[in-house]
């Protein structure tokens, strides 16, 4: 991932937007998508980065907003055998090159927000229990 993915990461987190990480992380020729290959994509579709050309784009956008939207990551297959682990989205291979690809997409999602209001022993007893749970606190 290059430099100017990850500060873009970084700053959609401290702006706390959600974004979806899409990771090449398997391929076999012919294929533009390299392992490694890295794109974020933000809740309107835009990717940023590059996972690969126009047989994966798309899809890979598309299954982006699915993760982003149930909170869960996945692994997509494209152009899958049907000897790989079922863990997989199949996606076909839109192109006729006979490349595979397998896509990871892991959604980053802001933490949800504990809002307390005073300075009591049960206020500050919240705040520590939120930050235990992983809430920010406002």
């Amino acid at each position: 991932m290059t430099g100017d993915l990850l500060r873009l990461a970084a700053r959609m987190e401290r702006e706390r937007r959600p974004f979806a990480l899409a990771t090449v992380v398997r391929s076999e020729r012919p294929t533009s998508g390299k392992p490694g290959n890295a794109a974020l994509i933000d809740p309107e579709g835009t990717m940023h980065g590059w996972i690969g050309g126009s047989c994966t784009r798309s899809e890979v956008i598309r299954h982006a907003m699915e993760a982003l939207r149930l909170g869960e990551p996945r692994l997509l297959a494209f152009g899958a055998d049907e000897e790989r682990p079922d863990d997989l989205v199949r996606v076909s291979m839109s192109c006729a090159s006979g490349g595979k690809v397998e896509v990871h997409i892991n959604p980053v999602l802001p933490a949800p927000v504990l809002l307390v209001a005073g300075d009591s022993p049960v206020a500050l007893a919240l705040l520590r229990l939120g930050g235990a749970m992983g809430y920010g606190s406002v």
